[in-house]
């Protein structure tokens, strides 16, 4: 597996092998697709080199801030109006980028300047550069998001985006948006598609026995 990347103070460890390529994929690329299973460590290895690059303060590639997404669609429930402001409403899908970020030492409390929430609906019309975006449950993602965020693009950012086809809560759910769009962008130089596998689950081990038990129900 690839090192231990160790910036400035901030050290980030791979605990798998996809882990280790996406590392090894870093520099060269400029749109990643990480698709696989919950628990598995594609949002983990996101914010973990995003962090990396945001601390090396990299003067020729400068990474100035991370933005922070997930599609607004719930599991199986609805919850009606939620008050309160933008900022306010969106941070219930903001607690799995909070449970991620434990890992580094870091909270996005202590680190609000510089990694921001970023709700899709208000994303058009923007540019990403001198930047790293981090989509979660990409899966949830609509074709009509993702050609939003992938035209959102610019000098030295990057975007990512997660997701695992067994969560798909898409209403009226057909083939995912997702896979078809990273099956289409593969073979341009600057994507990489990894796919993690059962066996790269960071989880508890009973997380792996429950995931391959119910597959299928």
């Amino acid at each position: 597996m690839a090192a231990t990347i160790d910036t400035r103070g901030y050290k980030y460890t791979p605990r798998n092998p996809r882990q280790s390529e996406v590392m090894q994929a870093w520099s060269t690329t400029r749109l990643f697709f990480l698709t696989g299973e919950g628990g598995t460590g594609k949002t983990d290895v996101a914010v973990g080199m995003a962090m990396a690059d945001l601390f090396a303060k990299d003067a020729s590639r400068p990474v100035r801030q991370i933005y922070l997404s997930r599609p607004t669609v719930a599991c199986d429930e609805e919850y009606g109006f939620l008050e309160g402001s933008i900022e306010e409403k969106y941070a219930p899908w903001m607690n799995a980028f909070s449970s991620v970020m434990k890992r580094t030492g870091h909270t996005l409390q202590t680190l609000s300047k510089v990694m921001i929430p970023k709700p899709l609906g208000f994303a058009r019309g923007d540019t990403i550069e001198n930047a790293i975006w981090i989509v979660d449950e990409a899966q949830n993602c609509t074709a009509k998001q993702l050609r939003m965020i992938g035209s959102r693009l610019g000098r030295n950012a990057k975007i990512i985006l997660a997701g695992d086809d067994d969560q798909v809560d898409l209403p009226g759910r057909g083939p995912c948006p997702l896979f078809r769009f990273a099956k289409v962008m593969e073979p341009d130089p600057e994507v990489s598609w990894i796919r993690f596998l059962p066996e790269d689950q960071c989880r508890d081990p009973f997380v792996t026995r429950f995931l391959k038990l119910t597959r299928d129900l």
